[in-house]
């Protein structure tokens, strides 16, 4: 007997699980690999995966501060020079007035003055290079130690301690334990799927692959990348009436529900399916209290010839007659 109540119908795909958030690590500077977390191991954001030898540009700092060290001390004294020479060039010009210097003193004077004045302009400069030398080198040394940038699961290890990273060369693939989604393409749309007993709402993608729709069904565990997984994607969810396929016959490309109308009699009645999934088809709610025959379908299409039926009593929820 027919009955209306909650259905939930679901058809069996394959998704495919995916992770915006993996990423692969690559080295931004040359240096050789110190150590490197093996494959497998989980890491928590901001545990060092990678530790590269920094002794070389540790040896270059320390090259370009003694530098930096040095040009300061020239441009002090030079900056002492150029204040002196111009004490006594401004003593000069006065000595001058009144015949007390020659022309040819005043003039060597301000030679000096610009030769000295360029000097300290070159230090000046000397010392900018070298603090960006300095920028750019504590920069590497930053690289030089590689932490994770999210919790996850390397999933690779791409070198070994004692090879040589280049920059941009990768070094290791880290899979993010959390964000995993299912992509699931689809010839047409649907809201949900089942997956592990949960029921995970589906976001379209609005982008198509072979001429299906993708959708991603975020979820709540962790599933590597590129794994297929079996899902049931709801087709409907809602009140009606749900009957097992075989209570259904399907001839000439229409489908036929046998209907009991006498002890031993049945009458095949047309009927269009509103939607059909794994756990049977939903018909329309006149097939409400209906009792209606569940048979294989060579004995349905008997039926249809007009053999008759000996219907079993119908049980209650007890199992009585």
């Amino acid at each position: 007997q027919a009955k209306k109540g909650p259905v939930k119908l679901t058809l069996p795909y394959i998704a495919l699980a995916q992770n915006d958030n993996d990423t692969v690590i690559a080295s931004k500077v040359s240096a050789r690999v110190l150590s490197v977390k093996k494959a497998g191991e989980r890491v928590k954001k901001g545990e060092v995966l990678v530790q590269l030898d920094d002794s070389s540009l540790k040896a270059n700092l320390q090259a370009i501060e003694n530098s930096i060290e040095g040009a300061k001390e020239e441009l002090i004294a030079t900056e002492a020079t150029l204040k002196n020479l111009e004490a006594i060039h401004q003593r000069t010009a006065a000595l001058l007035k009144v015949s007390g210097a020659s022309r040819e003193q005043y003039q060597n004077e301000e030679v000096k003055i610009a030769v000295t004045r360029a000097k300290l302009a070159g230090v000046k400069a000397k010392i900018l290079k070298l603090q960006a030398e300095k920028t750019s080198i504590e920069d590497s040394l930053s690289y030089t130690t590689i932490k994770a940038p999210i919790d996850g699961l390397v999933s690779k290890s791409l070198v070994s301690p004692g090879d040589l990273a280049m920059p941009g060369k990768p070094l290791i693939k880290l899979a993010a334990t959390e964000g995993t989604y299912l992509l699931v393409r689809l010839p047409g749309s649907a809201k949900a799927i089942d997956f592990a007993g949960k029921e995970y709402a589906l976001t379209p993608l609005h982008s198509t692959f072979n001429g299906l729709n993708e959708f991603r069904a975020d979820i709540d565990r962790y599933i590597p990348t590129g794994n297929r997984e079996e899902v049931s994607v709801v087709v409907y969810k809602g009140e009606g009436v749900l009957l097992p396929m075989d209570t259904l016959l399907n001839r000439d490309g229409k489908s036929y529900l046998f209907l009991f109308s006498g002890k031993e009699k049945v009458k095949p009645v047309p009927v269009t399916l509103k939607a059909s999934g794994q756990e049977g088809v939903l018909v329309d709610d006149r097939f409400a209290g209906k009792e209606i025959v569940k048979a294989k379908p060579d004995i349905l299409l008997r039926l249809m010839g007009g053999y008759p039926v000996i219907r079993e009593p119908i049980r209650d929820e007890r199992g009585e007659r």
